[in-house]
């Protein structure tokens, strides 16, 4: 359990950090995080049971890229999360809508059932 709040914090100072960085606007976000081998290791080693936690910085890699494509409106970042819109796992395609800012698919059946389940009540 303490492993498990560790790292859930450390994620979560990275995030921090991302954010600040795209208030300010800095273009050094590039050098400072680096996930791009994290998420090459997908291709060898499979889709992770575990998305949120688990050994691929999803979450933290869109967050770079969409404020990396923010600041710098380069395509390279788009493309970069646009390739996981089609990924297997549904909260990872999820992030990449939310990255990118688009109402995909993901986003849409997520909003329609969260419309559903509040009337209900």
């Amino acid at each position: 359990m303490r492993a498990f709040f560790a790292r859930l914090f450390i994620e979560l100072a990275r995030l921090a950090q991302l954010q600040i960085l795209e208030f300010l606007a800095d273009h050094r976000i590039a050098e400072k995080i680096n996930h791009k081998a994290g998420m090459q290791a997908e291709e060898v080693n499979g889709v992770p049971e575990d998305v949120f936690l688990g050994p691929i910085p999803y979450h933290a890699y869109f967050a770079a890229c969409g404020a990396l494509f923010q600041i710098d409106g380069e395509p390279e970042y788009e493309q970069a999360i646009r390739k996981y819109l089609d990924h297997p796992n549904e909260q990872v395609r999820w992030w990449a809508e939310h990255a990118l800012g688009i109402e995909g698919p993901t986003t849409a059946k997520r909003n329609a059932e969260y419309r559903e389940k509040r009337a209900r009540k």
